[in-house]
Formats: structure tokens, sequence, C-alpha cells
């Protein structure tokens, strides 16, 4: 009797296991009496909760001392990550760049889910808007990172079934302009599997029923708040109330329900995205349980462990941002402009540079000009890994007594000065957007500006000429690259980009 009691903590306190689950464990089948005292010790802890099954029986939570401290561990360490972002997000930088990276750990794996190849590249232009065209399989990535910017810009909307149609907008999931949920019913092959008919979604003619018994719940429950995420996530996918695309709207209301539960800056951003893709195979054998057996603790259980992975990811993202970024203020600052890797050895005589310069310019007049100086603060780039760099052209003309000389380099606007007014450039800047849709204004402002061959431009020379932030310079200097504007090129631990003949 003590041993079975004794099994009645271990598979509902130390372990929560389904009766197969234990059989296995113990590697028999006849557990009928043990079972009974593990939901003999179960009972001390069950709780119903206001939802209910399609046959109307109440699901229950059993909220054993490990399972209430886990779940009071995820509540303290959300509400101290939400501390550490708020001011982590101060610094422009640091919250631009977690967003970039932070939106592709989320979206790669709506993408794994749909076998949809994503390059870095992709994942760039799809955080900066500027993808101009996406192929059908792309789609559902862009209306999934939209759906997360809905969450983050409707922050006051109430969460009702407006809200749900608005998700379900974003999808293209409703299919009848008259009414918002699925008409057919779900034919599932685990059903005819089962000898007890199990329904695995709610019937069409209950659908809008079971809806409202969920947002009600969302509003009176008294269970805790990551009891009741988990709850909603749950109902959500058992009501099935589209056709397509039901599991990542479900996930997506269940984060608007943390959002306006003080976690409005962080619950949209959590990666809990990895249960459709590398949970996805153990998260549909839960849901089985706990629709076999109305306990929602199976997969309260299981999310916690995904939640706490979560949580320390989000947090070692952070901290890794942080130290990279300093390193790399570091590195600029220590760094000239102009390295000198990049300069010719400095001639130290002036016969030398008169020499030098004589060879590089072309006198329209030659023996009336005098004497010619040569500024020893003009640098002159060697040619570097194979890039277009041609000599600069001095022109010189005579002008009475004075001597005119116009500086003429070879950059990949063909026959542009250096030193273009702004309104040469405002006009260069215009030609390139109507030219290729796919730039921001940024990147063409940019360009327009720095467009010289033979010169090797920084993301901080981005970041400094535009304002913008490190993140947003440095994906805008990587599609330049990769729309063939620059070619980029790796100098000690930086990037250098420079143009490329077009």
């Amino acid at each position: 009797m003590a041993e079975h009691k004794n099994l009645g903590e271990r598979f509902s306190n130390d372990q929560y296991l389904t009766y197969n689950q234990v059989a296995f464990e113990l590697k028999t089948t006849l557990i009928d009496d043990i079972w009974r005292k593990v939901i003999e010790y179960r009972e001390k802890f069950t709780y119903p909760l206001p939802i209910r099954t399609v046959d109307k029986n109440r699901f229950i939570v059993v909220l054993t001392p490990k399972i209430t401290e886990k779940i009071n561990s995820i509540e303290r360490k959300l509400n101290k990550l939400l501390v550490t972002y708020a001011g982590f997000m101060q610094n422009e930088d640091y919250k631009n760049e977690f967003d970039v990276i932070q939106a592709k750990n989320i979206i790669s794996n709506i993408a794994a889910v749909y076998n949809v190849e994503a390059n870095e590249n992709f994942y760039q232009r799809l955080v900066t808007h500027n993808i101009s065209s996406l192929s059908p399989s792309e789609m559902i990535l862009n209306d999934y990172y939209h759906a997360l910017q809905y969450l983050k810009n409707n922050i006051f909307a109430p969460l009702d079934e407006n809200f749900i149609s608005a998700l379900a907008g974003i999808f293209n999931a409703i299919e009848d302009p008259n009414y918002i949920y699925r008409t057919q019913e779900v034919k599932d092959q685990s059903q005819k599997a089962l000898i007890n008919k199990l329904f695995v979604a709610a019937p069409v003619n209950r659908i809008e029923e079971m809806v409202v018994d969920l947002i009600d719940f969302m509003q009176v429950s008294s269970a805790s708040l990551f009891v009741k995420f988990v709850a909603i996530f749950f109902y959500f996918s058992y009501i099935k109330p589209f056709n397509y695309h039901s599991e990542e709207i479900a996930l997506l209301f269940a984060k608007a329900y943390l959002q306006r539960s003080d976690l409005e800056q962080i619950a949209p951003i959590l990666n809990l995205e990895v249960i459709h893709d590398e949970y996805k195979e153990k998260l549909n054998e839960i849901m089985l349980d706990v629709k076999k057996n109305n306990d929602l603790t199976y997969l309260i259980n299981f999310i916690a462990d995904i939640f706490l992975k979560q949580i320390a990811q989000f947090e070692e993202l952070m901290a890794d941002i942080k130290r990279r970024m300093i390193v790399e203020e570091r590195f600029q600052k220590e760094t000239p402009q102009a390295p000198e890797a990049f300069k010719l050895e400095a001639e130290t005589t002036n016969e030398v540079k008169e020499e030098k310069f004589e060879q590089q310019t072309l006198l329209l007049d030659e023996d009336k000009v005098e004497q010619l100086v040569v500024s020893p603060s003009a640098p002159i780039l060697p040619q570097m890994s194979n890039p277009t760099y041609e000599t600069p052209t001095t022109v010189v003309h005579k002008q009475d007594e004075n001597v005119k000389i116009e500086t003429w380099m070879d950059i990949a606007l063909p026959k542009v000065p250096v030193g273009l007014s702004e309104d040469d450039a405002q006009k260069i800047e215009t030609h390139l957007r109507e030219m290729d849709p796919s730039l921001s204004k940024l990147e063409a402002y940019f360009y327009a500006r720095h467009c010289t061959i033979g010169k090797y431009y920084t993301i901080s020379q981005f970041k400094e000429a535009t304002g913008c932030a490190y993140e947003t310079a440095r994906t805008s200097m990587d599609h330049l690259a990769n729309s063939s504007y620059y070619r980029k090129e790796k100098f000690k631990n930086k990037f250098l980009y420079t143009p490329i003949k077009r």
C-alpha cells in the first residue's frame, strides 16, 4: 500500500504520466491498482476549469506541488525578463539587432512547418520591409510576420471575435464573407482508429458557442497566468475554427492574452513557435492525451519546459547582442576611418609627390602651368582583391593667370563628378528608386552619394549618413551588395563595400 502511494506521487508530482506511460515505465500492463492510487493522489490537487469538451465535460488541471512550483517559476522569470528587456531596449541599436534575429528565429519555425526554403537575405528583407515580391511558398512567412506586427500594434484591442477575425483575415483563412468560421467537418484519420468516438475538433454547429465559452473563460477564470495561456492555446486548437491555420492563430491569440497581462513588450517575440516545429510531433501526441482524459495538466507540464527554455534563449540573445555590439563599438573607435592598410606608403619628398601627381595630370596648356601642389592629406587607395580601381584624372584648365583644377573619378554611374551637388545626388537617388523598387529610401540615398569606383564604404558610414540604427545599416548594405550595387569584402574582422560598375 505504501509503495502504491509512493508510486502515485512519483507519477503525478515527480513526473506527470498517462496510464500507458506508467505501464511502460513499470514494464507491465497490470497497473489498474497502481493507477487508482495515482488518481487518488491527483484528486487532492485537481481543479475544474470552465471550458468544456464537445460532450460538455469540464477540463481539469492538477496542480501538484512540483507543477505549481514550475508554473510560479515561469511567472517570476517572465516578470524578471520584462524588466531586463525594458532596460535593454533603451539602446536602439540593441533593440533593432534583437528584433531582426528573434524574428528570424520565430519565422524560421513556420518555414520549417511548411517546408519553405528561406535564406538569410529573405529574413533581413522581411524585417526591414524591403520585400518587393514573394513566391507563393513565402506568403505564409510574410503573413505570420504581419500577424506578429498586428499583435504589437493592437495591444488595446479587446480579445473578441473581431480580433479573431482580424487574425484570420491576415492568413486568408475566412472562406465565407458572411460567416468567419469553417462550415465543413474535420475528417481526421485518428477518429477511425478509436473504439469510442473522440472529437478531435468541434463540430461546425458548436464552433460559435465554444468560441464564446473561450472568451468568457479568459475574462472570468481565476486560474494563473500560465495555466490560462495554455488553456487558451489548447482550447482554440481544439475548436479548430478554420480549415486552415487554426494552429498558428491559436498561438497568436494566446500570445495576445499574455500581452494584456502586463507582458505586452515580450509576449509577441517569445519564440514559442518552436511548438509548431521542433516539438510538433510530441505536441500532437499530448494534445490527444488531453482530449482523451480531459486533463490539461499533460500539456501544461509539456509547455512549461518549452517556456523555460525559450526564456533562457531570450536572455542569452540579449546578452550576446550586448557583448558583441560593445566589441564592435570599441573596434570602430580604435580603427581610423581610412585604415592604413588601404593607403599607399606616403612619399617622403615633394619631388616624388610632384612626379606622381604629374603622371596623373593631363595638361591642356602644359607650358603655361608653373607649379601644381598636391595636398599631402589626400589618401591614394591601392588595388585590393580585384576591385575595379581606376586612377583619378585631373584636368587643368588655364584661365588667364589662374589655374583651375577639376577632379573627375570613375564611378558606378558614369560621368558623374566626385563631390556631387546635392541636386545631382537627389536626381540619382530618384532615378535609382524608379529603376529598382527593391531599394529602400535610405539605401538609394546612401548609394547616390557613395558610388565611387575604387572606394570602400562601411556599415558605420551608412549609419552616420542616414541616422539609422546599426542593424538597419548592416541589412541595408547587405541588400545593396546582394543587389550587385556593391561587392562585399572582408578586411580583418569587418566588412567593406566597394561599388561595382553598372
